[in-house]
């Protein structure tokens, strides 16, 4: 029988109430998990861990990373900072293939005008993702970002992504 959206704001509770817990580095296990709220955290009750872990974030700071089949850990800053990057190179995958599923157009003049608009604008958004989160690109805005000691406003961050140099 499905569990009402009451009990699921319950495990969710729950496994918040578990996760706060867990010291920085420490790990704890899908199967403790599973245990708490009595459903399988990786499959019927994934929505509320993945609320759980959300909320965390949100409200507290509080950051896990997966570890397949095992379980979660809790990141300190160092790990945090891992989890951007791997967020940036998604990024750059996904903008990717978007291009090349929009390459696969074979008939542009017979769309209608709002598609080609849409079309257009999502082709040119796609390319600019991937443009700035080109590993070379990175590398160029993290010696500008060290040449200035921290974080770069959004005008000098975008002349680094057009080979734009200030004097």
């Amino acid at each position: 029988m499905p569990k009402t959206i009451m009990e699921l704001n319950t495990d969710t509770e729950q496994l918040i109430k578990q996760l706060r817990q867990i010291e920085v580095g420490q790990i704890i296990s899908y199967k403790e998990l599973s245990e708490i709220i009595g459903r399988d955290v990786q499959r019927s009750a994934s929505g509320s861990l993945y609320s759980a872990r959300r909320i965390l974030q949100r409200d507290e700071e509080i950051v896990f990373n997966t570890i397949r089949n095992i379980g979660l850990e809790r990141l300190n800053d160092v790990g945090v900072v891992g989890t951007i990057s791997s967020s940036t190179k998604r990024i750059h995958r996904e903008s990717e293939r978007g291009l090349k599923r929009g390459a696969c157009v074979q008939h542009y003049d017979r769309l209608p005008n709002d598609k080609k608009v849409e079309y257009n604008a999502n082709m040119s958004n796609l390319g600019m993702l991937r443009l700035v989160t080109k590993p070379s690109k990175m590398r160029a805005l993290e010696t500008s970002v060290k040449k200035e000691q921290g974080k770069l406003s959004v005008g000098r961050t975008l002349a680094v992504f057009m080979d734009v140099h200030e004097a």
